[in-house]
């Protein structure tokens, strides 16, 4: 693998590199802080992970295709440079560059100044911000008529399919993690049947489909340091064609709460309402003139869903073994299991409360 100093001698840089330090934070994409000579500019140098995203090519393609439109969708806006992510091209003029050491895919970005990413909101306020920016997104992205992009994870937002490797991971998951696991089990294959609700719709044609981020989350998003306004969404490397209602159900399944995503008391798990209307108003502020009216009324079962599609692929994978998603204790991926379906339970039983908040906005 070639340093990061010599992959970004290959980018279109303005100026030579004075400094390369990594970038915190971002657990898929290894990430480094480029400064060129005198401090004048900043960029964010990208190695893709393709033991995540196998087809990088696919990714790329859809990336240049979104930050594309989204720079001429937002030409002659206000704070525009601050808006969307903005890829640099190579010396060669190249949308990205594969390492010639070891054909690793690399990408720059303009690196947005005076911007800050949150873990967890601080307030309903930045809940709020934060589903303001994701419904913007998909506003900005309503208009795209360029090529389809591809799926750059298939099958990721299939709700079926996650049950499928469930129903895999349960028939061979060792009697210890059965048992262990017994109650989740329980609930949630209870919801099997009616996990296809959203996938269904789309296939259907009764659902419009979206260009969505489909990893929408408070940390996906930059704020202003100063203002602590949304600006943009980032990590766009799962963007594709999808659902609104995923991402709205993201929103919801990742802040709603207020707890940790490994909260082992069930009892303090619900949905806060001052966080649940601050995420409609967000959204619907951001993607409201849009947004059709069964999307809108099925933005709870959106929240419902999501919420229990990752408690599923928590639980299939504490079934396996935890090889998917990184653990710091024995159980903790059970523990997540558990606390998205204390939440879906939550959401199901408070269903026609949250159905009034969305109607009343």
């Amino acid at each position: 693998m070639s340093s990061p100093a010599t992959i970004a001698a290959h980018f279109d840089l303005g100026a030579p590199v004075d400094s390369i330090r990594p970038q915190a934070g971002g657990h898929i994409n290894s990430s480094y802080v480029v400064t060129t000579t005198g401090g004048a500019r900043r960029f964010l140098l990208q190695r893709v992970n393709t033991t995540v995203f196998t087809r990088p090519e696919v990714v790329m393609d859809n990336l240049v295709a979104v930050t594309d439109h989204l720079s001429g969708h937002l030409a002659g806006s206000t704070d525009q440079e601050r808006r969307a992510l903005r890829l640099v091209r190579t010396r060669n003029g190249d949308d990205w560059l594969r390492d010639a050491a070891d054909g690793q895919p690399w990408r720059c970005f303009e690196f947005i100044e005076n911007s800050i990413c949150l873990l967890e909101p601080r307030d309903a306020n930045d809940a709020r911000e934060a589903a303001v920016a994701c419904g913007r997104f998909l506003t900005h992205m309503a208009g795209y008529d360029g090529p389809r992009l591809a799926e750059s994870l298939p099958r990721f937002h299939d709700t079926p399919h996650r049950f499928e490797q469930l129903a895999s991971a349960l028939e061979r998951a060792t009697d210890e993690r059965r048992a262990s696991a017994a109650d989740a089990i329980e609930f949630a294959l209870a919801r099997r049947a009616g996990a296809g609700s959203i996938t269904s719709a789309l296939a259907a044609g009764v659902l419009p489909e979206r260009i969505a981020h489909n990893d929408a989350k408070i940390s996906n998003v930059l704020f202003d340091d100063a203002t602590r306004r949304g600006l943009c969404v980032i990590d766009l490397d799962t963007v594709m064609p999808t659902s609104s209602l995923f991402d709205f159900g993201d929103l919801v399944r990742s802040m709603a709460s207020g707890r940790p995503e490994d909260e082992t008391d069930l009892d303090a798990i619900d949905v806060g309402r001052e966080v649940f209307v601050a995420l409609v108003d967000g959204f619907l502020d951001g993607f409201g003139a849009t947004i059709e009216p069964l999307e809108r009324a099925l933005l709870v079962e959106g929240a419902r869903i999501m919420t229990l599609q990752q408690g599923v692929r928590f639980l299939a994978d504490h079934l396996a073994g935890d090889v998917y998603f990184r653990v710091e204790r024995e159980g903790q991926n059970l523990d997540r299991a558990r606390a998205q379906l204390r939440l879906v339970e939550r959401i199901e039983g408070r269903r026609r409360e949250l159905e009034a908040i969305v109607a009343a906005r």
